[in-house]
Order: C-alpha cells, then structure tokens, then sequence
C-alpha cells in the first residue's frame, strides 16, 4: 500500500523474518490504535510498497486473541507435569513476578541437578530486530547454556554462497532496474517479498528487460515471467552446469575472466565438458531444447542479474545447488556490468558495520557449553546422542557434567511446534515430564500448548530496536509507536528481569532498549538514533567496485572458488553420505529419491499470506489464505483418480496428513506442493506439513530439508463439501 492520508502518522520499520525489512509509515487514531500501515518512500528500496499482509497489521496488534498477561499450567501448580497437549483453559492467569520467580526458582534448580548445558534457550527471527534478537543470545552467553545453530532457515544457502564467493554481499538490490535479463531463481517474491517485484517492474517498463523463473511449480512470480523452468527439486545444480555447458560451448564464456577470477576455470570447463543439456534433461525433467533457449539468452545478455533465493537450498543438497548457480555469473562474466551479477543477501553490510558485541553479549560467548542443531530439536528432545553433541559439552572449571539431556527451555521469537521437521517425535520430545518450557508469545501457539508457564510479548510497533536487513542494505531505528497490549512485555524486559533474579551478570542487562541502540551505534562510528531518523535511515551498500567484485572476491585469495572447499565447511550437523563431496559445481545426488512407495516429491513453500508461522491469527491473512491444500498437477490427479477438492492422505517415511487437492498447471512431473505455513488447527486432523518433514540434515553443512521429502498421495474415504 502506498500514500498514506494526511492524519497522524508514525514511522517504523517492518520486524518480520523477510528480506525487505520495509520503511513504514503507521497511521493511528485519536486512542493511539493503529488504524492502518503503508509503505514509506523514504526508503528507496521500500519505495511506498509493502505487503498485504502488513498492509493489514492492525488486525495483528489490536486482535482479540493477543495474550494479554502470563499464564502458568494448572497441572504446574498442582505438581502434575505437562506430558499432552493443553488448551488455554488450562492455564491459570497470574502475575509478572510471580511467573519470573518461579522461572528463575526452576532454572537455578535444573543448574544445581543437571548443570547449565540442560538449560536451552532457543530462539529465531519472530522479530528480526536485532535489540529484541540479540538479547536472547545475549542470555544464553552470560548464562553459560546450551547453544544452537541456526540451521532451520538460510543456513545451506549461506554456506553454499560463501562457498564460491566469499562473502555476503552482491549488487544493490536496486540495480535491477537497470539490468536487461532478471532471473528469479529459488525464490517467489510476488508472494514473500514484493519490493523485488516493484524493481522488477520499473526494469521491465524502462529497458523491456525479461524475466526468467526457475522453481518447480508455477507460482505467482512464475505466472508473470517471460520463461518459467520448473526443474525437479534437489536439481538445480545440473541445470546450472548444462547452462554453463551451452555458454561455454557457443562462446558465450568469458574465459579471461575466468582466469583473472576464479581459482581453476580451466579444471572447471573440463568437468562441464560432459554436463550437457541431455544429461541435465535426464536428472531435471526440462527438455534439453529449453534449457539450450535460457542459456542462450543468459548468455547474450551482460547485464544479466540473478536472484538467489533460499527455496532450492532446502535440500539434502543445498549447499552445492546454490553454488552451482553463483558459477553462472563467473563464467559469463556478468560480475562487471551495472545491472548483472547475481545478488543472495546483503547480510554481510549490516554484519560487517553493525557492531553486535553489547546486543549479543559476543564477549561471553566462550561461556557456551554446546551448540545444537535447532532444526534436529525432535531428536534433541528425544535423547539421542549426536543430536545432543553430549560428547563436545565443556563446563566451567570445577563445574562436574551431570546430564546431556535437555531439561528446560525458554523458547522466544519462534514456535517451534509448527515450524520444525518431524512433529511426530518433536511432540513426544515436548511432552517428556521432566521437560520445564517457558514460551514468550503474541499469541496462544501450538508451542503454547506444550508450555509450563506461558509469558505475553509484544510486537514490534510495542517496542525500540534497531534493524538491518538480509534482501537491501539500510539501517533504520523503530521507535515504539503503540502502547503494548495487556500486560505484554517485550524480549528485552523479560530476559533482564530473569537474569537478575538468576544472578547473571551483563552490561547488556543494565541499559535500556533506547540506551543499547545508542551504544551500539556509538560502538559501529555509526550516527545517532536522532540523525538516523531525520535522515529516514542510512546506506550501508558499499560501491560497486565492492559490490561487483571488480578487483577481488571475498575469499582471502581474492578469487571465486569453482573448487569449494567442503570439507572445510563440514560441521558435526552434516548430513553423513557414502558420496564424496563434488569437487566442482555439479548435480550431488544425495536427495530423497521417490520410490515406488512414495513416487512424488513435495514442496512446501511459503504461503502468500503466512509468513513463516505469522500473521496465522490475524483474521485477514486467515480469510485470504483460506485452506491448506495439495497443489496436484492434471496428469498425476488422473492417474490417481483424484478430482479437484477431493480430500487425499499424504504419507511420508515421517508421517501422515490428509488436505484438500486442487489441480494446478506448471509443475514438475510428479512434483506436489503444499504452500506453507498453515497452523496446524487448520488441517482435517489437526497436523501440519511438518508432520511429513525430515529432520535429517543437509550436505557438509546440516540444515533444514523441507524441500526434500519423497511422499505418497492416495484417495480418501471423504470427499470435501
């Protein structure tokens, strides 16, 4: 939504897990409620448009099933532990204190029984600022508790990035309206970050620029493309080499590039000199005459920009996938020209200024006993022991190991009860009785339902923070705009509060929102909150000799590696496979393979009105995203006898659910989808997409496969209404 009325306006900045990290501008009535939120200009990347779903953020803040005040389970105060799943009725009001002091009573004893790696405070980006973000770690650094990894999302794209480049940077965001061929690759941005969609548009108004998506089924993005390639999930790295193969082949390479560049591009045409259309048509199901069409064209064209989203990463092999595609721009040269290159996240601006050590307490950070894998909490929970890296847990001196097991958590900005693999056994790790979880939510969650004490949080127009973003390269502050609801405090307030009562100890813990974004500031040489809010935000995107690698890539050799080094950025989280790690881009070929068993593969990308396991209270973003359903292409639906609307079981080796199908054009062959994240209250049998997920983790590096699950689909008994 774009200009807002002359009334009374606030700006802020948009928190969700989202590549934008968009201006706001947030109109409010005379009460002080929010009334409605439009895109602000004073972000050029923002450029006045946001999406629907925060577009309609009033109904978010101001929704009647906000948590209004801490909650404890009736079953805690009677000594009867949590071991099934409870309503909200069964949880008893209480107060601040006397839910902290119990917290801190619980914690200080699980210290005392089990010692501090029992203790797991896990967290994501249910707020993305890094204030409210940062406080958390800061927690469990002081603390001394158990670590994590931060796998579930980015962290094989990342990786796979890192691997050829070096670093996390690329060509502003914004250049793309100058580029004359744009390639959305991974990623739907009509859907999940509709900035890049504006960009687009302008580039294709201005210079009648094309546009390429490549994704196994046809989304709304696809929709609008001027060529959709829809290759099979987990083989993007053989379209890419086949790609390369034709540029490399119609001299369409830019060999002294190469040279100058990269660390082996001789060794690397060798191994293309095989990976040829046919060979890639046999693995990713598009016909060798369409892949021969895009190469042709990506290869003609200089300013040909490409943008890396993280949707083909979310498999077993991700990592190398996404390296594959990051070659492209090497070979053909496309790093030199305004408006070419490829662009994955400008993590690296904010990461590099940005000085974190006071948000996140990084100089306690040795104080951490273990990481584990956020995306294997099932098997964490569980008991198994690699999962739990028992065997890596220092303690302090003098400080004897009396368990590897976790025993209390603290869960914050994240619900893991709907977003993590394998809810079948993650259930049954939640339900364990000698498991003590506090949950910090907006609203009553599928987590909720697990919890011993439930604590109610803000949102982000209820509190300060400062943010940067991982799709553009500005800094903003977003001061409180509303009064928070109820009795709702934010992530800051409770986790000083608990850490004084726990006696720990951190200068983070003795400033306020306000005072540690000041800090922050003044410890990065970066400008103060009141220059940053006149000036609307700052820049942090370096030029373009920086952003196009025009001297060096990131690398300390200053070249792009066609030679990754894998076993370098192998971690105990990896996924353990007969097949040797690729010594160049190539198709790697540890996917979940379909059977006879389970003949389809499944996809379970983001839901236009979701965002992750957001906005699935607010009563606009239910009404627009209506039902789950199993998105069946016309061929398999006629194979199975299945007709549009029919309620179908999906099984997986993890699981079973039943959804309705409807029957869709543009999808790999048998390649279902099922566009995420519905609550699980909104599925026949009350279980989500997760319950068919893996928690097996990703190549070299671990991760979240959700994109990485061989299934069945067979009729069921009921058809729907």
């Amino acid at each position: 939504m774009r200009n807002p009325p002359p009334q009374r306006i606030s700006r802020a900045v948009c928190a969700h897990d989202c590549p934008s990290a968009c201006a706001l501008d947030v109109q409010l009535d005379d009460q002080g409620k929010v009334q409605r939120v439009y895109g602000s200009t004073r972000n050029p990347y923002t450029d006045g448009v946001i999406c629907a779903k925060v577009a309609r953020y009033a109904d978010y803040v101001h929704s009647p099933e906000r948590l209004q005040q801490p909650m404890m389970r009736r079953g805690l105060l009677e000594g009867t532990p949590a071991t099934t799943p409870a309503t909200i009725d069964d949880f008893v009001p209480t107060d601040w204190d006397t839910a902290l002091d119990h917290i801190a009573r619980v914690f200080t004893q699980t210290i005392e029984q089990h010692g501090r790696a029992a203790i797991l405070p896990y967290h994501y980006a249910g707020t993305m600022g890094h204030v409210m973000r940062g406080v958390h770690k800061a927690f469990r650094h002081a603390g001394g508790f158990t670590g994590q990894l931060e796998t579930v999302c980015t962290h094989m794209s990342t990786q796979g990035w890192l691997a050829g480049v070096g670093r996390l940077i690329g060509p502003d965001p914004r250049e793309m309206i100058e580029s004359d061929l744009i390639v959305v690759w991974g990623c739907n941005p009509a859907s999940t970050h509709v900035n890049v969609m504006r960009h687009i548009a302008k580039a294709r108004k201005a210079r009648n620029a094309r546009l390429v998506v490549i994704d196994p089924y046809r989304t709304q993005t696809a929709a609008q493309a001027d060529l959709h390639l829809a290759p099979r999930p987990g083989t993007d790295g053989a379209l890419a080499c086949a790609i390369m193969h034709v540029m490399l082949r119609n001299g369409h390479a830019d060999r002294p590039y190469m040279r100058k560049f990269a660390d082996d591009p001789e060794g690397f045409e060798a191994h293309l000199s095989t990976r040829t259309p046919e060979w890639a048509e046999d693995i990713t199901g598009i016909p060798a005459a369409q892949i021969e069409e895009f190469a042709k064209m990506y290869g003609e064209i200089d300013r040909a920009y490409i943008r890396v989203g993280i949707g083909f990463s979310r498999s077993r092999n991700g990592p190398m996938q996404v390296h594959a595609v990051s070659c492209l721009p090497v070979v053909g040269g496309k790093w030199q020209h305004t408006g070419g290159g490829a662009f994955y996240s400008s993590s690296g601006w904010g990461g590099e200024k940005l000085d974190k050590t006071l948000l996140e307490g990084l100089d306690a950070i040795d104080r951490v006993p273990r990481s584990i894998d956020m995306s294997r909490l099932a098997e964490v929970l569980n008991g198994d022991p690699e999962a739990l890296q028992g065997d890596k847990i220092h303690t302090p001196e003098g400080e004897k190991l009396k368990s590897t097991q976790i025993h209390a958590m603290l869960i914050q900005g994240t619900n893991p009860l709907a977003v993590c693999p394998d809810q079948n056994r993650l259930r049954a790790g939640f339900a364990r009785p000698d498991l003590f979880v506090v949950v910090h939510e907006q609203f009553f969650t599928e987590t909720c339902q697990f919890a011993d004490v439930i604590l109610p949080a803000t949102n982000f127009l209820e509190h300060d923070d400062i943010y940067t973003s991982y799709g553009q390269a500005m800094l903003d502050v977003s001061m409180q705009v509303v009064a928070p609801t109820g009795h709702a405090r934010n992530n800051h307030q409770l986790i000083t509060e608990l850490a004084m009562r726990m006696g720990i100890d951190h200068p983070t813990f003795d400033c306020s929102p306000e005072e540690k974004i000041e800090q922050a500031l003044v410890d990065s040489g970066l400008p103060s909150i009141a220059e940053i809010t006149e000036k609307g935000g700052i820049d942090l995107q370096g030029d373009a000799e920086e952003t196009h690698f025009r001297k060096r890539f990131g690398h300390p050799d200053g070249k792009f590696h066609f030679r990754p080094d894998w076993a370098g950025r192998s971690t105990a989280f990896a996924q353990q496979s007969h097949l040797p790690y690729p010594t160049f881009a190539d198709h790697y070929d540890v996917i979940e393979q379909s059977c006879a068993q389970y003949p389809f593969r499944l996809v379970t990308a983001p839901a236009k009105s979701y965002l992750n396991s957001s906005f699935t209270h607010a009563e606009g973003s239910k009404k627009k995203a209506g039902r789950p359903e199993l998105q069946i292409g016309q061929v398999e639906a006629e194979q199975l006898g299945i007709s549009d609307g029919e309620i179908v079981r999906i099984t997986s080796r993890q699981g079973s659910i039943r959804v309705h199908a409807r029957i869709v054009i543009g999808a790999a062959n048998n390649v279902v989808v099922i566009e995420s994240l519905y609550p699980d209250r909104s599925f026949l049998d009350g279980q989500g997409v997760n319950f068919l997920t893996s928690t097996q983790g990703g190549a070299a590096v671990g991760g979240a496969v959700f994109h990485d699950t061989a299934i069945s689909v067979t009729k069921n008994e009921s058809v729907a209404s």
